[in-house]
């Protein structure tokens, strides 16, 4: 699924969020105003119910979400407060009471959801540069490891080209004596000696630079 249709799926869902966040603030305010002010008792459990979309709006949108709920429930609330003050004074001090508990409970829960949510985007940022750093120092083990094998491959290589040097230069030796001293057909197999010899001297050359080549240079790294 595309970036787009995630974003999609994302504000269908905040603005169901939203609609039930208002549904619930109205469906309570409607509760208040169609009950008569002398029911007190009922009054008290209505003006509870606010909680619910206040908590959920700090919960989904944050401090910025749960504020603009407690406002708007407080503000609908009010009117509700005013026609019934003098009758009900004593109830009516516990409403204006309530509104400010609206307030510090979407100020408290939408703080709190907004630092964990800055938590929890630290975390993972620390978690993504840590695998970065696992995944670099894997590759440079796994370098170090390629470079070990190469300086053990060279030391070989090294050390039978040096075991094969000391023999052919003797045998070339021998050969360029036979080449001097012998008949006609000494000294063609002595020429032919000779070129074989060099062939094999310049085989060693070729194992003793790979070998030179083969130890790493270790280099600090970041």
């Amino acid at each position: 699924m595309n970036r787009f249709a995630m974003a999609s799926r994302l504000t269908r869902a905040d603005l169901f969020a939203v609609a039930t966040i208002v549904g619930g603030i109205l469906s309570i305010t409607y509760l208040h105003y169609s009950t008569a002010p002398g029911f007190i008792g009922l009054h008290a459990v209505y003006r509870y119910f606010y909680f619910l979309p206040i908590v959920y709006a700090a919960l989904r949108f944050g401090y910025w979400g749960g504020l603009v709920a407690a406002l708007v429930a407080s503000i609908l609330f009010a009117p509700h407060i005013v026609f019934k003050w003098g009758n009900f004074p004593e109830d009516s001090i516990n409403d204006l009471l309530v509104v400010v508990v609206f307030l510090c409970v979407a100020i408290i829960t939408g703080l709190t959801v907004d630092r964990l949510r800055s938590a929890q985007k630290a975390q993972r940022l620390t978690a993504d540069e840590l695998a970065a750093s696992l995944h670099k120092l894997e590759e440079q083990g796994e370098e170090l490891r390629r470079a070990e094998r190469l300086s053990a491959l060279g030391s070989l290589a090294g050390g039978l080209a040096h075991q094969i040097r000391n023999p052919v230069s003797i045998i070339r030796a021998s050969a360029q004596l036979l080449e001097s001293d012998g008949n006609a057909e000494e000294r063609e197999t002595a020429i032919v000696i000779e070129e074989e010899s060099d062939r094999i001297e310049q085989l060693v050359q070729d194992l003793l630079r790979y070998a030179d080549g083969a130890h790493p240079q270790l280099q600090p790294t970041d």
